[in-house]
């Protein structure tokens, strides 16, 4: 495509967008609008899919797709068709998000294993902190099983210098347990993760019950449904 082309091209996507927007404040309650939300999701989830864009940028950007599927999703009116297609496109980019947030967390962990002292107990607790809100934000995605055991590594990591943190690790371990308790998880990945959390439940356990550590009530437990 000539330079002259793609500069017209784009001008024409950015009248539209502009159009969408003065659609979706002046008429927040045509029949038009949640088209017009879904036109705008899709613009900031483009660009948030382009090559070369910074992590914390696309993260954003991602977030503010949403937001516009979600107000679409709300509209009064919205035909059964565009609901639907707004929940997909809301789905998908949720999982894209959660995947992105979830390797920003992942760093965050491993530069955490790298330092010591107090510097290292700050970096664990806002690892921490991150995968808690990709658990809270993202509970049906895999993202957030994968980070339940993520913390209970965090956590594995801080009990070097405490051992109360064995009690937490447990906690986080054991949720993964839980959800999977009656059927194994249908991601490879999410079961491997629950096979590696049952064999760590045990190797915690057997360490704390040698060294008559003080085992919290109701992180001893058993089971789950890993293959």
């Amino acid at each position: 495509m000539e330079a002259g082309d793609a500069e017209a091209q784009q001008g024409w996507y950015d009248r539209i967008f502009a159009a969408n927007e003065v659609l979706a404040a002046e008429y927040p309650n045509s029949q038009y609008t949640a088209d017009a939300l879904i036109n705008i999701g899709n613009k900031y989830f483009n660009s948030g899919s382009e090559e070369g864009v910074e992590q914390e940028q696309r993260i954003g950007l991602y977030q503010q797709a949403i937001d516009y599927y979600q107000q679409a999703i709300n509209t009064p009116g919205i035909s059964a068709e565009s609901k639907g297609k707004a929940q997909e496109y809301l789905n998908d980019t949720a999982n894209a998000l959660a995947f992105y947030e979830y390797e920003q967390a992942n760093q965050m962990l491993n530069s955490a294993k790298l330092v010591r002292g107090e510097e290292q107990k700050t970096q664990l607790t806002s690892t921490i902190e991150a995968f808690n809100k990709i658990i809270e934000a993202y509970p049906t995605s895999k993202y957030a099983d994968l980070g339940f055991v993520q913390i209970g590594e965090a956590y594995m990591v801080l009990a070097n210098d405490d051992d109360a943190y064995f009690n937490d690790a447990l906690e986080y371990f054991n949720r993964l347990w839980a959800k999977y308790e009656t059927a194994p998880p249908s991601d490879p990945k999410v079961n491997d993760a629950l096979r590696y959390a049952q064999i760590k439940v045990q190797e915690i356990l057997n360490y704390m019950r040698a060294n008559n550590l003080e085992i919290r009530e109701g992180v001893d437990r058993a089971g789950g449904g890993g293959e």
